[in-house]
């Protein structure tokens, strides 16, 4: 039996942009190779086969977006990272992204050092937060723009965080 009734489906394709065929790929890339995942840089090449085994399991057709014919991205930075490095690398961003936060609230609570200081950290969490929450639904660390913003912001909190703490 199909997983979604038809008209189900297709609400969830267009909520999603289309996005669900390049997360369930994702997701059976995982399934697949959980702890050292299918290589980087591999989800664009081996995506599609993922794709179609999830739709003989689902027994469903996934759509593609208007005028495409495969995702070279997963849309989300978290499968894809789990999908092309494996769980340990997306557990190890996880608490890196949680320390990275605690870090900066710890600076903002503590309310040590110049106004200026604690204006930079309420900044910097709020634009890490702001490209965590985008890599829910998006590729920002893979466009060099926005990837070089969060990784200088990433960064500059470290340093912050450092400093704040007293650490030589």
């Amino acid at each position: 039996p199909a997983v979604f009734d038809d008209e189900r489906l297709a609400q969830l394709q267009q909520v999603t942009t289309y996005r669900l065929s390049a997360w369930a790929a994702a997701i059976h890339m995982i399934e697949q190779r959980p702890w050292f995942g299918h290589g980087p840089a591999s989800f664009a090449q081996r995506s599609q086969p993922h794709r179609q085994a999830v739709e003989s399991a689902w027994r469903q057709r996934l759509d593609l977006p208007p005028n495409a014919t495969l995702f070279t991205q997963a849309h989300q930075e978290y499968l894809q990272l789990a999908a092309e490095c494996g769980l340990p690398a997306l557990l190890a961003l996880v608490v890196a992204l949680v320390a990275l936060g605690l870090g900066l609230l710890g600076v903002l609570i503590r309310g040590e050092g110049p106004p200026p200081l604690r204006c930079e950290a309420l900044v910097l969490l709020a634009l890490l937060a702001a490209g965590s929450v985008s890599a829910l639904a998006w590729f920002p660390l893979q466009i060099p723009l926005t990837a070089l913003i969060l990784l200088l912001a990433a960064g500059r909190a470290w340093r912050l965080i450092i400093d704040a703490e007293g650490v030589p």
